[in-house]
């Protein structure tokens, strides 16, 4: 194949359609990494009646904080602002979730839970875009 003054071979071809198939996966992967960090899917998934101040508080940030360890080699595949962007969409939510409990430090586990899932993180909504953005470059 012949591509302004360069030539590609077929092998270069297939490996170039294998990255930016290593490049969709990464935009799902870092969606779906988004999404499950979203207070009311986070909280749906860890909160259990019962549970104290202290264990959703652990359980919160380690989650976040283990989601995003799952998908470190996604970024490898999106750029540089893209992953700043995910980076400050978890720092927003592990800012949130710390500020709930200081600033309620009278509240159980439960009304946490209730007041996080009211709370919204525009930081996911940014990254979001960013993503489709970069996405719809390819």
């Amino acid at each position: 194949i012949f591509v302004g003054s360069l030539f590609i071979t077929p092998s270069e071809k297939k490996n170039s359609a294998v990255v930016v198939n290593l490049k969709i996966q990464a935009c799902e992967r870092l969606l779906l990494y988004l999404e499950r960090i979203q207070y009311p899917v986070l909280l749906k998934r860890i909160f259990m009646p019962g549970m104290t101040r202290d264990e959703l508080l652990m359980s919160l940030v380690q989650n976040v904080q283990e989601e995003l360890e799952h998908n470190l080699a996604q970024r490898l595949y999106v750029g540089e602002d893209t992953w700043l962007m995910i980076q400050m969409a978890k720092d927003e939510a592990l800012g949130t979730i710390n500020a709930a409990f200081v600033d309620n430090p009278d509240s159980d586990a439960a009304s946490i839970a209730q007041l996080l899932v009211s709370s919204h993180n525009n930081m996911i909504d940014k990254a979001v875009i960013k993503i489709k953005v970069e996405f719809n470059s390819l």
